[in-house]
Parts: C-alpha cells; sequence; structure tokens
C-alpha cells in the first residue's frame, strides 16, 4: 500500500514502564519508526503501572471483550498494525485474545512472533496459526524460528520474514576494549 507524506504506525504490546524484553523492543522499535519518519502510536497491555509516555494512545485490559474491540478500533486509526505476539501477554488460554484483535482490524497488519514452539500444545498451536492466517505479514528473528513457524505450523510460508534479532559488532579499532572481553548473548525461539 502507497502512503502519503509519512505512514502512522499502531504498535500493540506491553510498553514502559512496564519492566520486560518485549517493552524494551517494542519502545526502540517505536523510536526507531519515529527516527525514520512514521508516526507511531501504541496500545499498552495494561498492566496497573500508569505510563506518561505521549505515544500510549491506550490499553487493553486483557479479558474484557469491550477493550478487545476497542483496541482493534485504535489500532485502525493507522496505516498498518504492528501487534507484538508473546503467548503469555493477552487474556485467554494462550493469549488467543489477540486473534479478535486483530480479526477487528481494517488496515494491513503484521505480527512479530517472539516466540515459536517447538513442541506447542494443539491450542497454542491452533492459536499462532489463526494469528499467522489473519495477519499480512509475520516477522520472526532467526532462520531457526522461521524453519519452526513452517514446519511445525500449518501457515503460509510466503508471509514469513526473518529480521535479524541481534547487536552490530563494532569493528573500529578505537571502539574495543582489548582488556575486557565483552558478550552478547541471545537465544533463538
Amino acid at each position: 500500500q502507497g502512503f502519503s507524506g509519512s505512514p502512522s504506525v499502531g504498535i500493540l504490546s506491553t510498553h514502559p514502564p512496564t519492566r520486560c524484553g518485549l517493552a524494551t523492543f517494542s519502545a526502540a522499535l517505536s523510536d526507531g519508526l519515529t527516527v525514520n519518519g512514521a508516526d507511531v502510536s501504541v496500545v499498552r497491555v495494561a498492566d496497573q503501572s500508569p505510563t506518561s509516555s505521549a505515544r500510549v494512545i491506550g490499553e487493553l485490559v486483557n479479558g474484557s471483550t469491550t477493550s478487545v474491540a476497542a483496541t482493534s478500533e485504535l489500532l485502525n486509526q493507522s496505516d498498518v498494525a504492528v501487534i507484538q505476539h508473546e503467548y503469555g501477554i493477552y487474556g485467554g488460554v494462550d493469549g488467543d485474545e489477540v486473534v479478535d484483535i486483530i480479526g477487528g482490524l481494517r488496515i494491513p497488519s503484521i505480527v512479530v512472533a517472539h516466540t515459536v514452539l517447538k513442541d506447542p500444545t494443539p491450542h497454542q498451536r491452533s492459536v499462532l496459526e489463526e494469528v499467522a492466517a489473519r495477519a499480512d505479514q509475520v516477522v520472526v528473528m532467526s532462520e531457526a524460528a522461521s524453519h519452526r513457524l513452517c514446519r511445525v505450523f500449518d501457515i503460509d510460508r510466503r508471509k514469513v520474514t526473518t529480521i535479524p534479532h541481534g547487536a552490530t559488532v563494532l569493528t573500529h579499532p578505537s571502539a574495543t576494549r582489548p582488556s575486557r572481553p565483552t558478550a552478547s548473548t541471545w537465544r533463538p525461539a
């Protein structure tokens, strides 16, 4: 889809001040998109901690059908929705309320699958398959996750894109500190 002017992006996720990796990831994604010209708004998964971020335009209250519908409508105000998927952050069994949120979208959606289980339960499998079926694109952050998603789950492989997770290795000599080793770790989902 072509955009006139700056695209607007609605993100659904946990978000600071929530202390979790997904909240940090979403804040960094918001910052990166904004620096690159996007108008970013966030619908934050409510967790009892108030936020002062001007980007947060609403909160999803898990277990509330009214909030699920309102979340879809808030995201529909953007040109594209980016849904952070992790089984444990959304309401319902295995976070299945997110299926209704994506189902209520009238705009393109991108799902970032943070956890691709090797041995999902039947319900976990059906949740992720339904999320992927309703999304326009599914992003994973490792080749291992991509292969697992396409091998273990019944999804349209053409929708899957891998954007590697990780840090850039500094190559400039003045940026290294030979007296102190540096380690960066991450375990693919």
